[in-house]
């Protein structure tokens, strides 16, 4: 008759601890790991949930803007963002909202240089060049500028700048355009200065 060895037992029970503690240790990082992951994929949809939200950067002009017509007792029109402010005096009107701008200002013999300057506070990098504006040579300046403290938090900030001179006869007259700067206004810039007539 064959006897139980002792010693062979004590190894069966030693091995079946080490394989349960083994199964323990492999089920534990699988769950880590699966935390791990969900917690990730969380943030990363968090995060392009928030930046899917910013459809229009500050400074911004949205795609979708509706625009009016301007006429001037001074003899010429000009589109303008529906829902702007709107401010007037005798030889020129502005149209803002925030930190972005409109401005037209008859010139009276006045370089457009020095209206800039005049209107403008820290112009940097004055530049002007001649383009054609529906066959019409116009003179666009461009250049940066500091915008007047936010009436609310008194901040400044930088602004870029797009000032372009019209002329017929006589008359002259500058529409200033402003945004902060880095914003994306080109498409909408352009059509409010393509919509400059004189009548």
């Amino acid at each position: 008759m064959i006897r139980p060895d002792p010693e062979a037992g004590k190894l069966k029970s030693m091995a079946l601890r080490l394989l349960a503690g083994i199964s323990a240790a492999t089920l534990s990082l699988i769950a880590c790991s699966g935390n791990g992951t969900t917690t990730h994929s969380t943030s990363a949809s968090t995060v392009e949930r928030a930046a899917a939200a910013q459809t229009n950067p500050p400074g911004d002009i949205p795609d979708t803007q509706a625009f009016v017509s301007y006429a001037s007792p001074a003899g010429y029109s000009v589109l303008f963002p529906d829902g702007w402010s709107r401010s007037q005096d005798p030889s020129a009107v502005s149209f803002t909202s925030d930190y972005d701008g409109e401005q037209v200002a008859m010139l009276h013999g006045q370089s457009a240089a020095v209206h800039i300057r005049a209107a403008f506070a820290a112009v940097r990098g004055l530049e002007s060049k001649r383009i054609l504006i529906h066959g019409t040579p116009v003179t666009l300046y461009t250049f940066t500028s500091t915008s007047r403290p936010n009436q609310v938090t008194g901040r400044s900030i930088r602004l870029e700048n797009n000032s372009y001179v019209f002329s017929k006869g006589p008359r002259s007259a500058v529409l200033d355009l402003w945004a902060p700067q880095g914003a994306d206004n080109v498409d909408q810039w352009r059509k409010i200065s393509q919509s400059f007539r004189w009548r």
